[in-house]
């Protein structure tokens, strides 16, 4: 990485390290994991609860990951890898094409990223721990950039549109073995939407489908879209078009998207430079939601100037001008809070592009950053309450390391780091106290932001503790 100025509220306590990669060793942690599991087996107590002890879990030993389709009338690439991480190797077995048909692919050395041809990506032995992928669309002067993630039963999506200038489209994929029946809710600020042919949606195995808002929820603009699988598990996204008029170029985002509503709301990725905010909260409960909204800059977390408690009517969406709420250039991002779970999002609008800050959860594995061709990309990251120490390391196409740098945020803060562009990703590490955040992507073809999110390296084991009395 290029040196910058060491940004406030965070400080480098370490020179770059420069130099080639250290060849990591395959690691077996199979027999390990079983053991661990038959203890959990025969010590299970009647009346007592699982929870997650993060010291207690083996290596993944398999990862899939589906990409989404490129949105009607864009072009793009995906691009997958297998992060340098220490004392994993990368034996194993790669597949990668669409759902339904995929074919063994080479399994690129530990460190490299190649090109995925289609998209999903299963990956198997030590080569699925710290498998990642990425795909980048562009329109006109439009940039959507999104992570390759893993199935999983729910999905909340906020900022959705069905108008004339404002239209989003969900799919869904399903990219296991067997059936998945999806239901699909839709909020908006009149409430509910009572849409028609969202509940029971069959997809067979391998099967991908697309619905576009505008037939389920028409003329209704800021929505909120839920998924949820009542069987099996499926891979959605939503790519959110916007525009100022029928005239104008169309923004082009891919929305991030939260697992759960919750009462605490991160919110990552700013990007430093708009012409409008709009913030966007959902309440899905059927109580009203009152909700405070905090920032945290470089010097920490504060409440901005002339903030007021947002109410957000039962099943509905509420939007406010976010333009008191980031009022400088410097890595900023929010915490909502409300005494209801909801689900929220900021809506950073260019003159022909658009970007969300999506929710975000504290990493409990490394994240990965791709590098965007042709837009210069900056890391925010954000600290806890104890403060937080990181560690962000560039890397080349080829597995080569580049540099590493150390950052230690201050309590409650956000700081930022430009990616380097020799690179093709950064690996951020955290290394104490919890870390959050998100890239942001800026440049002639757009802006976009991609939240930090844990890379699949280890599989956490329940462990039994006593449960309430």
């Amino acid at each position: 990485m290029s040196t910058p100025t060491t940004p406030r509220g965070g400080r480098r306590v370490a020179q770059r390290r420069r130099g080639p990669a250290v060849q990591p060793t395959a690691v077996t942690a199979l027999v390990l994991v079983l053991l661990a599991a038959g203890a959990v087996g025969l010590t299970r107590a009647p009346g007592a609860e699982e929870v997650v002890d993060p010291t207690s879990a083996g290596l993944v030993d398999r990862a899939l990951l589906a990409c989404p389709e490129a949105p009607d009338g864009a072009r793009g690439e995906v691009r997958a890898g297998l992060a340098a991480l220490p004392r994993l190797g990368d034996r194993g077995a790669w597949r990668a094409g669409d759902p339904g048909s995929t074919g063994t692919l080479p399994v690129p050395a530990r460190g490299a990223v190649v090109d995925l041809d289609g998209t999903v990506l299963e990956a198997e032995g030590a080569a699925a721990a710290g498998a990642f992928g990425w795909r980048a669309d562009r329109a006109g002067s439009a940039l959507a950039v999104t992570g390759c993630v893993p199935p999983r039963a729910r999905w909340w999506f906020v900022g959705a549109g069905a108008a004339l200038d404002h239209d989003s489209v969900l799919s869904l994929t399903n990219v296991d073995p067997g059936p998945a029946v999806v239901d699909v809710r839709v909020l908006s600020a009149d409430g509910e939407v009572e849409t028609v042919g969202t509940r029971g949606i069959a997809l067979a195995a391998g099967e991908r489908r697309t619905i576009p808002l505008a037939d389920v929820a028409p003329q209704r603009d800021e929505l909120v879209v839920a998924v949820e699988a009542t069987r099996g598990r499926v891979a959605a996204a939503v790519a959110d078009r916007v525009a100022d008029g029928a005239a104008a170029p169309d923004g082009l985002e891919w929305l991030p998207a939260a697992e759960t509503p919750t009462r605490v709301v991160r919110l990552a990725g700013v990007p430093a430079v708009s012409r409008d905010r709009t913030l966007l909260v959902g309440n899905p409960s059927d109580r009203e939601a009152l909700v405070d909204v905090e920032v945290s800059g470089p010097r920490g977390t504060f409440a901005p100037t002339g903030a007021r408690t947002l109410s957000v009517p039962p099943g509905s969406v509420v939007s406010v001008d976010g333009a008191d709420l980031v009022t400088s250039r410097d890595a900023t991002a929010l915490r909502v809070r409300s005494q209801v779970p909801v689900v929220a999002t900021l809506r950073s609008r260019t003159r022909a592009d658009h970007a969300y800050a999506g929710a975000v959860l504290p990493l409990a594995e490394p994240a990965v950053a791709p590098r965007v061709t042709g837009a210069a990309g900056r890391l925010q990251v954000s600290a806890g309450a104890g403060g937080a120490t990181v560690t962000v390391t560039a890397w080349t196409e080829d597995g080569r390391e580049l540099a590493e740098d150390r950052l230690e945020i201050d309590p409650a803060a956000t700081v930022g780091t430009a990616i380097v562009r020799r690179a093709a990703y950064v690996v951020v590490t955290p290394r104490r106290g919890n870390v959050t955040g998100a890239a942001t992507y800026a440049g002639p073809a757009g802006t976009s932001v991609v939240p930090l999110a844990p890379l699949p390296v280890r599989l956490a084991l329940p462990v039994v503790v006593p449960g309430p009395r």
